[in-house]
């Protein structure tokens, strides 16, 4: 795993997410525990954007939470749905926990 420099990320209960950095520009790196393919590469992080009410409004037109959840992920992460389908549980449950976080203000260790 990458060494982890700035403040890690909260999810929305205010506990840690191990493996987690928030970076300058609001979104969130996850390093992953197992790599994952992205297109053509194998890749051993995935950067999550903030999502918007727009973004939820495209989860209505799928069915089932899992369904949602890889969605709203693949949207945040700019990824293709088979790399979100692909991840190992505890890297998919980490992506979870990190897009709940994204529902609160207070997001790092140490804040609020």
């Amino acid at each position: 795993m990458t060494d982890i420099e700035a403040a890690p990320f909260r999810d929305r209960d205010g506990d840690e997410i191990e493996g987690t950095r928030i970076n300058a520009d609001g979104t969130v790196t996850l390093f992953l525990d197992k790599k994952v393919r992205v297109m053509s590469e194998e890749v051993a992080e995935l950067k999550f954007r903030r999502f918007t009410p727009q973004d939820l409004i495209k989860l209505d037109r799928v069915k089932g939470a899992n369904a949602q959840n890889i969605e709203l992920l693949r949207l945040l992460a700019n990824v293709p749905s088979s790399a979100i389908e692909n991840l190992d549980a505890a890297d998919f449950t980490a992506a979870v926990r990190v897009s709940s976080g994204f529902t609160t203000k207070s997001r790092t260790v140490g804040e609020g």
